[in-house]
């Protein structure tokens, strides 16, 4: 039997997929978890064009949105669960 290659982003065809999908990370208050799944909207929508947008170069992006690293991002989120606060994401437009 042949396995076909599984990219986590593949099903991230459309804006509300996206939001549902890192909503659905926030809600696992891990930041790693989080991370992985912004850099799995990240390549569904294109690194390059990701990283013309914020200015930080493709390599660097991959790093940060790997989910090994420590970032801000998992004291911020420590801090809302601390304060019982969801964190939740809508579309800007």
């Amino acid at each position: 039997m042949k396995l076909k290659h599984y990219e986590g982003g593949d099903f991230l065809k459309t804006p509300e997929a996206i939001i549902e999908y890192l909503n659905l990370a926030l809600d696992s208050g891990d930041h790693g978890v989080f991370l992985k799944a912004l850099g799995n909207a990240a390549k569904a929508k294109g690194m390059a064009d990701v990283s013309n947008k914020t200015k930080i170069e493709r390599t660097t992006l991959y790093r940060a949105l790997s989910g090994d690293q420590d970032t801000g991002t998992g004291v911020a989120l420590k801090v809302l669960q601390a304060l019982d606060i969801k964190l939740t994401l809508q579309s800007a437009t």
